[in-house]
């Protein structure tokens, strides 16, 4: 016995397949809207200074590296900002961030640790 498609048939098909993936679709929760951190650095935040992708680049464990971050003032107010290292091998750095401003050390201007 032969079974051939009628255009009602592929038409109910099509139709059931398009309402199963649109409940799927509406049962996943949507992941964009989670804040991440979408490269090798972390993020952070204290009180209104934020900090992004800080991450430490050296050519292997335990070696001298480069400190890499954006720091940023969110507030309305100007903010301290010190930066230094647990072991003592980085002099601390310090700076002030007015309101609304970053500072980004990055390969041309980066703290060396």
């Amino acid at each position: 016995m032969l079974v051939t498609s009628t255009p009602r048939r592929r038409l109910a098909t099509a139709a059931a397949a398009t309402c199963l993936l649109a409940g799927l679709a509406g049962c996943s929760p949507a992941r964009t809207n989670l804040p991440y951190a979408a490269s090798d650095g972390i993020r952070a935040s204290v009180a209104d200074v934020s900090v992004a992708n800080l991450l430490v680049l050296a050519s292997d464990y335990g070696r001298n590296g480069r400190v890499l971050a954006a720091f940023s003032n969110s507030g309305a107010s100007p903010a301290d900002l010190a930066i230094s290292i647990p072991s003592g091998t980085l002099e601390p750095t310090t700076t002030t961030l007015e309101p609304g401003e970053s500072i980004n050390f990055n390969a041309s201007k980066a703290l060396l640790v």
